[in-house]
């Protein structure tokens, strides 16, 4: 898809992020983000973006922050191989190399080293999952009070199956459970990576990257665009939303969880239990405890995207941006500024566009610029 637009100009590759609390949870910011490049300089240096949810839906995102954070740093180039080049020669874009095997042949190895990757980070999603899962307090160790937005709620009562459960001054009582969304993707150079003096632009992509992996799990989304020749707006998102109404995601859980979920008319998913049930709205998700066993997985789902000529931008965002805030919209930002401003605008506009400004959600977003043009 492409919307019309004037001549664009550029700037020097460079990552911006910025979150913004919102008004739904008061002061409360469960999303979390992550930009880092592995030690080794050979790996791909990784975007992610947290959207935590739940009573300490902010702690849970921050135990998989640090978890993917630790365990990717653990990885080598050795196990998994660099990700494959499929762009670097611009005279051959299908980057068949005659000295290395014929077009099939590269299309295995290809295939096969990306299926190394897609195995490498559903292990760190479990790990992370596991991690949280672990990060739960008990009776005896968790809050007495917790704020969650504009309400104080009250520790209500525990088990020995530590089973938690916080109560508002009306009396409604609320299950502690939480679980965070993630959105990770993977960047790799095809020469050294260039770091900038500014804290806030800790990675930058000195050229173009070959092909993309996107790793997702929740409703955060990837969006990547540019120009085309006509120099009109194009944007397209890489990566589908695990939600109530993904069609692929009720026939899962219709197959593998049947009778111990139920979709309510307002779309969310109602998962019931001993401990008692729990509305969500995203049909996977890290560090659920309860749902987790309840058709909530944690497994991520893998996205490629070979980068084309006309792509100069990546956002990142959780859904506090992309339900108010058109992909074309967020594009045309990030085109017109410098990646750390766009960030801001894109978190600002999305949260302008809220139909109900007392009810806005947490929004986080990550721009990068796909090398020097």
């Amino acid at each position: 898809m492409s919307a019309s637009h004037g001549p664009r100009r550029l700037r020097r590759a460079a990552i911006g992020v910025h979150t913004a609390p919102g008004t739904r949870y008061d002061e409360l910011n469960q999303d979390e983000s992550l930009v880092m490049r592995h030690p080794d300089s050979r790996m791909p240096s990784l975007l992610c973006v947290l959207d935590g949810h739940g009573i300490f839906g902010e702690r849970i995102s921050r135990v998989v922050k640090k978890s993917i954070r630790d365990q990717y740093s653990l990885l080598g180039a050795e196990e998994l191989a660099p990700l494959p080049c499929c762009f670097c020669d611009r005279e051959n874009p299908q980057g068949v190399d005659s000295e290395h095997g014929d077009e099939g042949e590269q299309e295995e190895n290809m295939d096969a080293a990306v299926g190394r990757w897609k195995d490498a980070f559903v292990r760190i999603f479990e790990r992370a999952h596991d991690d949280a899962v672990q990060s739960y307090h008990t009776y005896s160790d968790a809050p007495r009070v917790y704020k969650y937005g504009d309400e104080m709620l009250d520790l209500a009562h525990g088990d020995v199956s530590s089973t938690i459960h916080y109560k508002n001054s009306r009396g409604s009582q609320f299950l502690y459970e939480a679980g965070t969304c993630v959105l990770v993707v993977l960047v790799p150079q095809c020469c050294e990576v260039t770091h900038s003096h500014d804290a806030d632009e800790s990675v930058l992509v000195s050229e173009r990257p070959c092909s993309l992996l996107v790793f997702s799990c929740g409703d955060c989304e990837v969006v990547v665009g540019g120009t085309l020749e006509d120099d009109c707006l194009d944007a397209v998102t890489l990566n589908t939303k695990h939600v109530t109404n993904n069609k692929k995601e009720r026939a899962r859980l219709k197959r593998d969880f049947r009778g111990k979920y139920a979709f309510t008319k307002d779309g969310y998913l109602k998962a019931h239990s001993e401990q008692g049930s729990q509305q969500i709205q995203v049909t996977r998700s890290v560090g659920h405890k309860l749902l987790g066993r309840l058709g909530v997985i944690p497994q991520p789902e893998m996205h490629r995207h070979i980068v084309r000529p006309q792509d100069k931008v990546l956002i990142l965002g959780s859904d506090g941006i992309w339900d108010y805030l058109d992909e074309f919209d967020a594009v045309d930002i990030a085109l017109e500024l410098h990646p750390k401003e766009a960030s801001c605008t894109i978190v600002s506009e999305a949260q302008g566009k809220a139909p109900d400004l007392d009810d806005i959600d947490n929004s986080t977003c990550i721009v990068a610029t796909l090398g020097r043009h």
